[in-house]
């Protein structure tokens, strides 16, 4: 599992390519006292965990991402 912790995020964008159809996304979330968990799976084989905490995130993927100079992420294609 790859690990990516994003300090006082503005807002969190990560790029999938191959996913065209948002409705094929399978997210469940829920609210916890200290964190917004959110679990999605991708119809790429991509899996994401996010924990969205009020001072940063932390995104937990089954691929390697990759980092942007704008801040987002990009998933692979494969």
């Amino acid at each position: 599992m790859f690990v990516y912790i994003i300090e006082n995020p503005g807002e969190l964008k990560i790029h999938t390519p191959g996913v065209t159809d948002f409705s094929q996304i399978k997210t469940v979330s829920v609210a916890k006292p200290d964190c917004v968990l959110m679990q999605s799976d991708y119809p790429t084989g991509l899996h994401l965990e996010i924990e969205q905490h009020a001072n940063k995130v932390i995104v937990y993927s089954n691929k390697e991402l990759t980092q942007n100079h704008d801040g987002s992420l990009t998933a692979p294609t494969e």
